[in-house]
């Protein structure tokens, strides 16, 4: 139960700095080898690739609020999951977009931290304003 308040609160605070737009905060809950799979665009493996990725839209991520977090840690405990629904919004100078989403990751301890190592994300629907 210990793991997978710590694996929440990772999701949570990756939230929060998406939420204070600071891209090195968020960057801080992913494990040099992530790989990501974000929809319409090829896989992202690493770190480096995955920031480099984030430099052309963060700025454009509005704050983020869960409707639901389902946590589970292995009986080993060091490695567990988070799947999360939420309203995704952005807005960049070509028009608002909402989109509710689910996120799915996968967590792993690195030393006493842990950190997503799998993240990836579907859209259920997607709505488009000029």
């Amino acid at each position: 139960m210990v793991d997978e308040k710590r694996i929440k609160q990772l999701l949570l605070d990756i939230t929060e700095a998406i939420n204070k737009q600071n891209i090195d905060e968020y960057m801080k809950g992913f494990h040099k080898d992530v790989i990501i799979i974000a929809p319409g665009t090829p896989i992202i493996k690493g770190i480096q690739a995955w920031r480099s990725f984030l430099d052309g839209v963060f700025q454009y991520i509005t704050p983020i609020e869960y409707d639901e977090i389902l946590v589970k840690a292995s009986d080993s405990g060091d490695w567990g999951y988070c799947i999360a629904d939420y309203l995704a919004v952005e807005n960049p100078p070509s028009g608002r977009t909402e989109a509710k989403e689910r996120l799915h990751c996968t967590v792993v301890k690195d030393g006493e931290e842990w950190k997503i190592t799998a993240f990836s994300w579907n859209v259920e629907w997607k709505k488009t304003y000029a």
